[in-house]
């Protein structure tokens, strides 16, 4: 803590205003290592704040709501950068790559309902002899699966 770190601070000047040079040195070293301590426990409550959003984000993710999951797992990127943890880093990319892939997976899914609903207008209209209106649910649903097309390749 500050407090302890001033109080050796000031036996460390201590002790070298009295000469003892080698007793300042150990204070200073226990200066340097209290330091590396605060920082690693700043740095163990900042990977458990991303560990937080990881679990939030894998919730997320079994809800299929993929871009919350997504926004999730991008701060907890941003604080395992923020601490250097290169392990967390790797498994939170991975994390980040599956969820837009099942996004866009999604994606397709729902625009291959589109196109099934948009054809099935055109099969309806048809059957009660609406050609314009047919042949516009056709074309509908064709300019949907050319986009699809090209959505899936992409991925």
């Amino acid at each position: 803590t500050e407090t302890a770190k001033q109080y050796y601070q000031q036996a460390m000047q201590m002790y070298k205003d009295a000469g003892v040079i080698e007793k300042a040195s150990l204070v200073q070293k226990k200066i340097i290592d209290a330091d590396a301590t605060a920082k690693q426990q700043q740095n163990d409550i900042k990977t458990a704040e991303g560990d937080a959003y990881v679990l939030n984000g894998d919730n997320f993710l079994l809800e299929n709501k993929f871009a919350e999951a997504i926004e999730e797992y991008k701060k907890a990127k941003d604080i395992y950068s923020q601490v250097k943890n290169t392990d967390k880093m790797a498994e939170i990319i991975e994390k980040i790559s599956v969820a837009q892939v099942k996004q866009k997976e999604n994606d397709i899914a729902e625009q291959k309902m589109n196109i099934g609903v948009i054809e099935a207008r055109g099969d309806e209209a048809l059957k009660l002899q609406q050609y314009d209106k047919a042949k516009e649910f056709y074309l509908q649903s064709q300019a949907l699966s050319s986009y699809e097309l090209i959505i899936g390749r992409q991925c």
